[in-house]
């Protein structure tokens, strides 16, 4: 239980320490908000455009609720022939686990010949050399 908390308090300091970086003050969430988005489905809008799908993160995606994620990945639905999602400025953190789950889906889809590109993902930086590493909103990622 300790561990959980820890998780928490880690990812909520570095979710925080990445918006004062990346967004303007009057964007900002209040505290209880930024808790509370970390168990919030971070999925907003969800579309398809003739055969591509495209889905919108606009909170964090963390393992608190990478299921929900998770869950909106398998609606997916079967005419779609390349899917995107999008993270928005509002994302402000991947940890590791959601990070490798979104690496784990690109390369179930691929398989499938459905190709997955996580758009904005390269405007993240990353805190290690391992792929599936936690990421953090930068500037630029807020004006994009």
């Amino acid at each position: 239980m300790i561990g959980v908390g820890a998780k928490f308090v880690l990812n909520m300091v570095l979710y925080r320490r990445a918006m004062a970086i990346s967004l303007p003050d009057e964007v900002r969430l209040p505290l209880l908000q930024n808790a509370l988005d970390f168990f919030r489905n971070p999925v907003c809008k969800r579309e398809l455009r003739g055969a591509e799908y495209h889905m919108y993160l606009d909170k964090p995606a963390v393992c608190f609720n990478s299921m929900k994620l998770g869950q909106e990945l398998d609606k997916v639905p079967s005419e779609a022939t390349s899917v995107y999602v999008h993270l928005n400025g509002q994302v402000g953190v991947i940890d590791h686990t959601s990070c490798e789950n979104l690496m784990h889906v690109v390369q179930q889809f691929s398989h499938n010949n459905v190709p997955v590109e996580i758009v904005g993902l390269d405007r993240m930086r990353p805190l290690s050399q391992y792929p599936a590493c936690t990421r953090l909103a930068t500037p630029a990622f807020a004006v994009a």
